[in-house]
């Protein structure tokens, strides 16, 4: 268990606790339309890659001194609560959480969860694959 001090320096348990923090009853307003002719990057539809210059700046980086837990969320709904089960499920086991849907979204995108989109359905070949990516020891 940790104290106080280690829990507070853990940059992962901090995190989660931010995540834990953004999941109110409310739900976030979708602006995407309104913004939509204001922003030159703006999908026409969602789950579409765009070809952006890359400006040297990794987003993500494979979890590689954690282990994590990947979470099928086809099927699934997506509430408050649920997000804040997930994100106490970190904290407690000291390791990530990877969304894993068939979808264009999981749903946790708007928690700060990271998202593996595998397109179509979630095969095992496909889930193997975001497993050895992310170091992934268990699938939910």
């Amino acid at each position: 268990m940790k104290t106080d001090t280690e829990f507070a320096a853990d940059k992962e348990a901090r995190h989660w606790c931010e995540v834990i923090s953004r999941c109110g009853n409310v739900s976030a307003l979708d602006i995407d339309d309104i913004l939509a002719p204001h922003d030159k990057l703006a999908a026409t539809e969602p789950g579409r890659a765009l070809d952006v210059p890359v400006q040297g700046r990794i987003l993500h980086n494979a979890a590689v001194t954690r282990p994590a837990i990947g979470v099928l969320t086809d099927d699934r709904e997506i509430t408050p609560s649920y997000v804040v089960t997930l994100a106490a499920l970190a904290i407690e086991k000291g390791c990530g959480i990877i969304a894993i849907t068939s979808k264009d979204t999981s749903g946790l995108e708007a928690y700060g969860i990271r998202t593996e989109c595998v397109g179509g359905t979630c095969t095992p070949e496909a889930i193997d694959q975001v497993k050895r990516l992310w170091g992934i020891e268990l699938v939910i």
